[in-house]
């Protein structure tokens, strides 16, 4: 009877260390190496389609540390990322926690909020849109989806919520036919923080200083505090951001004409690396 029991215990005990086992490694798998997400909008077609199915290959451009139930609490809290071997390119394809999971007045993660969408610009770039096409400055690649961007050339009348882009300013006036240009900012840049400036990067400056930036009488303040008007980019991450050149790509949706494609100002995350679309897709990390 004894030697039954104690045969009992140990497969209890056997079988609670193999599945604490498994929860770890399960755990760092989804942190390290790889996780998975559906497509939630139409802005990727053709490219990607909704309730297709993508696994994130996370050693590209390096692993995210940072608190995850303070995250869930919908709280702000430090990221740490470790390096990656690849450097975002332009046209990748990255998925990245949506800057704005609680208000569009504000830059915040939460880690339940995703967006997938292309690059069209990195650090560095000079990015602008001209009569529906992408341009960087010096760049003669062809950016983003080509037949959108035609389809975009072509219309000269789009469904409401569409036709308007970041930063959505009725002075600025961007919009999906005539943007730009657009300075993405590198690390160690500095920007002068004319009016117009002040309207395109005052959320990244606020979460990059975490702090209140405000324009009165053609002076900076930070936090109430009178300064330089030209503010250099600390490296601090963004919400899902990369380390390497610093700053953060700008990012587009392939259906340039859907109401989840059109510009908003986006931080980048992971790249996706997948070899088909409508299936369980396989990473291959290129």
């Amino acid at each position: 009877m004894k030697k039954q029991t104690h045969k009992l215990i140990n497969k209890i005990i056997d079988i609670v260390f193999w599945l604490c086992m498994t929860v770890v490694l399960w755990f760092i798998v989804q942190v390290f190496i790889l996780a998975s997400f559906k497509i939630p909008s139409d802005s990727m077609e053709p490219e990607l389609i909704i309730g297709d199915n993508i696994l994130v290959w996370k050693p590209t451009v390096g692993p995210r540390i940072f608190n995850l139930f303070a995250s869930m609490r919908n709280e702000q809290t430090e990221i740490y990322r470790i390096p990656g071997f690849k450097r975002i390119k332009r046209n990748d394809i990255l998925v990245f926690n949506f800057p704005h999971p609680n208000s569009w007045d504000k830059i915040e993660m939460h880690i339940l909020k995703y967006y997938i969408k292309r690059c069209v610009g990195i650090p560095g770039d000079t990015l602008s849109i001209r009569n529906g096409f992408f341009h960087v400055e010096g760049v003669q690649t062809p950016l983003g989806n080509m037949d959108s961007q035609k389809g975009i050339a072509a219309t000269e009348k789009f469904q409401d919520g569409i036709f308007r882009s970041f930063p959505f300013d009725s002075i600025i006036g961007w919009n999906i036919k005539d943007f730009g240009p657009l300075y993405i900012p590198a690390k160690g840049d500095s920007v002068t923080l004319d009016h117009t400036n002040f309207r395109l990067y005052k959320k990244l400056i606020e979460w990059e200083q975490q702090g209140n930036l405000q324009y009165k009488n053609s002076t900076v303040l930070l936090n109430g505090t009178p300064g330089d008007r030209k503010r250099r980019y600390r490296r601090k991450p963004a919400p899902d951001g990369p380390e390497g050149r610093r700053g953060e790509p700008h990012l587009h949706g392939d259906a340039g004409r859907s109401k989840h494609g059109n510009l908003r100002d986006s931080d980048p995350g992971q790249r996706t690396a997948c070899s088909r679309k409508r299936t369980v897709y396989r990473c291959d990390g290129t």
